[in-house]
């Protein structure tokens, strides 16, 4: 054989050695207090790998991304931790037998005793897919489509847009990478609705203009989510063929005027009116209205439903303004506006906050306000132009096992009642933030005596703490019914263990009486003190006890 060939030889079978690129795996012997923890991410029902999955270990925070045909490695420190799998498309399948749960997988990590048969299933993001057509039956191209879904908070159940997306020229649509739970679909055919959905995207000019278009219109014919006929989506089963025919009802007219407590109104005054189920950004043009030089706005086809509205400009914000359309116009709705305020503040305490993003939070019951600044090096921030209405103070890019312990703002305790900006150049909102969380761990075992796997425990604050959803701390149990919970902040806390629960509903504690009559004898008190181990075992709440909800 030539030279030639044996070299071409040679290169292919390191082509062939190589193949596609494997998962970081550590070599030698792990240092003492550490172990190598290895396996496989793969389809569901399956054995087909899933490549480039995001594994990452809490609270450790060491993460790796599976190979080619799915596999990882991590050398990593002992004790308990859970797994944390992310994949764009895909979501980690519950398996409570082996203590999966949408939380990841909690491990018991010894040190110097490697573990190699980890297996984490996984399954496809749902779909919600079908057709929109005007009342004669034609496909409606251009339409706003939205699926909704009900979120647990603790101010109540508030329904939340999860996902916006236009039909195409034949009316189809196609909701994807979706959570399993219930949702409400709606069609939407409006110059507002299309303006909102689309953001930066320019229709092509043959598209034609909706003009007043058709009032929105959910799955079963219905006109509000409350009464829309839910689309299911669950393991193993996807919808497809959700066909919306919008509705020709009548539409209604929102008049009105914004005041200003001046002459003049701002230059740059802005009218944003949203509809429930949106997030409220001053920067989204999607929901912005016109108004003349007088402040005068004019929004018509208005469907029926819940909205917000609010206006701002210069040095002047209006309140966070509730409007209810149901049978009739609205004539001389009213927005006066108010002096806005910068909030100086200030972060200290036991962790750097330095890239930390703080917020102030204006909630409503059907939206959310959100204004944030980044705390700079020298621990202080300022947001600027803070109008009317009550904050809530939240954190967010803290480090792991760290919280915020106090807020105040002119030297009260606002942490637990939320916070008014006052025209006071001196006054300081001051947040301490503190690493001194301590360790809850225990077992939880079923009404026979064994081991529960794959459960959720839930830490539900005292009722001072209720408002915060940062002082619910949640974890799962592992195969054998232990869990540890590492971040829990000190304080008064009742420990529940459910088998199954929609994410969030035991914020139902915080604003329903009837939640803490029915389970607050399930539970078990703990005090959580810092520095200190608490231990509490607890009883299972079957899956059939919170079946439809706390």
């Amino acid at each position: 054989m030539t030279a030639q060939f044996w070299l071409l030889l040679w290169i292919f079978a390191a082509i062939q050695q190589r193949g596609l690129p494997s998962a970081p795996a550590p070599t030698g012997t792990p240092p003492a207090g550490r172990s190598v923890i290895a396996g496989k991410v793969i389809q569901s029902g399956s054995k087909t790998p899933i490549a480039g999955a995001v594994i990452t270990l809490r609270p450790a925070g060491i993460s790796t991304t599976t190979n080619g045909v799915g596999e990882f490695s991590l050398n990593v420190p002992a004790g308990r931790h859970t797994l944390i799998v992310e994949r764009d498309g895909f979501i980690l399948q519950p398996d409570p037998p082996r203590a999966i749960t949408e939380m990841g997988m909690p491990v018991n990590i010894k040190s110097g005793e490697p573990r190699d048969d980890i297996i984490l299933p996984m399954v496809a993001s749902p779909a919600i897919s079908g057709h929109a057509y005007v009342p004669n039956g034609d496909p409606l191209a251009a339409a706003a489509v939205q699926a909704y879904r009900w979120r647990y908070t603790p101010f109540g159940p508030r329904l939340r847009v999860a996902k916006t997306v236009l039909t195409d020229d034949s009316g189809e649509f196609r909701l994807f990478r979706l959570d399993f739970a219930d949702y409400a679909v709606s069609v939407s055919y409006n110059r507002r609705a299309q303006r909102a959905a689309l953001g930066n995207v320019r229709l092509s000019p043959n598209v034609p203009d909706p003009d007043d278009g058709y009032a929105t219109t959910f799955y079963g014919g219905a006109t509000t989510a409350s009464a829309a006929q839910r689309v299911r989506l669950a393991p193993g089963f996807d919808p497809n063929g959700i066909n919306i025919v919008v509705s020709d009802v009548r539409r209604f007219r929102i008049q009105g005027r914004v005041v200003s407590p001046s002459a003049t109104l701002p230059s740059d005054l802005k009218v944003v009116f949203v509809p429930e189920g949106n997030d409220l950004a001053l920067d989204d043009t999607g929901y912005f209205v016109g108004t003349d030089a007088n402040g005068n706005f004019d929004i018509r086809s208005v469907s029926p439903g819940s909205y917000v509205m609010m206006a701002f400009g210069g040095q002047l914000a209006s309140d966070l303004v509730p409007v209810e359309v149901a049978n009739n116009d609205i004539e001389k709705l009213a927005i006066p506006l108010a002096p806005t305020n910068d909030v100086r503040g200030r972060v200290s305490g036991s962790v750097n906050a330095s890239g930390v993003t703080l917020s102030l939070v204006r909630t409503t019951r059907q939206i959310d306000l959100k204004l944030n600044a980044q705390v700079r090096t020298d621990g202080f921030l300022t947001l600027f132009n803070v109008g009317p209405g009550e904050y809530d103070v939240f954190a967010q890019g803290l480090p792991f096992g760290s919280y915020i312990r106090t807020v105040r703002y002119q030297g009260r305790d606002v942490l637990t009642t939320g916070l008014r900006p006052v025209i006071d150049p001196n006054a300081l909102l001051e947040v301490t933030v503190s690493s001194t969380t301590a360790l809850v761990e225990g077992r939880i075992t079923d009404r026979f005596g064994d081991p529960a796997p794959g459960v959720q425990i839930v830490l539900v604050p005292e009722i001072l703490y209720r408002r915060r959803p940062d002082r619910y701390i949640v974890g799962s149990t592992d195969i054998t019914g232990a869990f540890q919970i590492r971040d829990a902040p000190p304080g008064r806390y009742t420990a529940f263990a459910f088998e199954r629960i929609e994410p969030g509903a035991y914020y139902a504690f915080a604003y329903d009486p009837a939640v803490e009559t029915r389970f607050g004898n399930r539970g078990e008190r703990v005090n959580v003190t810092e520095g200190k181990i608490t231990t509490v075992e607890l009883k299972l709440i079957p899956a059939a006890e919170t079946a439809g909800g706390l």
